[in-house]
């Protein structure tokens, strides 16, 4: 059904979102089809059908993405820079992760770098993925983001009172309260 939805788009599909339907072989297809994609949400619980390789396929050939929002399974393998790929797409606005392993600051200061455009970026559902450490170099790239959601920091018994540190460059109006409640809702 969304290979029939892909082709009826006629190659001008701008949003894709879906779930546990997704697998590797869909968004090579989406990818090979959809040159126009902006915005594309994938959460996905089984981890055998979808992987970060399947998804940077995608990412290669879809250069307008705006807004990513990648959430897997709490099972996923480890993958080697993962996130690398996303410093390349020069349009990206918001970058939403979660449960993604092995995120590291090379990543981190990549996307940072090579994502001009960036105002939100959320990585608060990988604290126990997070292979980074939120240094002054980190804050200091990531001041022109209007929020950054990054992962609370765990005590050696894994628990924090708080979900996620977010930080605000400057004062969220009240079309970023609506993004709060989106994004941060559990």
């Amino acid at each position: 059904m969304a290979k029939v939805a892909v082709d009826r788009s006629d190659g001008r599909l701008e949003v894709f979102k879906g779930n546990d339907f997704v697998s590797d072989e869909l968004l090579k297809y989406i990818g090979d089809r959809s040159p126009s994609l902006k915005v594309i949400s994938l959460s996905c619980y089984d981890s055998t059908r979808i992987s970060m390789e399947g998804f940077t396929e995608l990412a290669k050939k879809c250069h307008l993405l705006e807004d990513i929002v990648f959430n897997l399974s709490n099972d996923h393998v480890r993958f080697v820079q993962p996130l690398l790929l996303l410093s390349e797409l020069h349009q990206l606005r918001r970058l939403t992760v979660g449960a993604v392993i092995g995120i590291s600051n090379d990543e981190i200061m990549a996307i940072l770098d090579g994502c001009p455009h960036l105002e939100l970026l959320d990585l608060s559902n990988c604290y126990k993925y997070m292979h980074f450490h939120v240094d002054d170099a980190v804050l200091a790239k990531c001041v022109r983001i209007r929020r950054l959601k990054l992962p609370a920091s765990y005590d050696d018994d894994g628990y924090s009172d708080d979900d996620c540190s977010e930080y605000y460059c400057d004062s969220p109006s009240s079309s970023d309260a609506y993004l709060f409640d989106d994004y941060c809702s559990d």
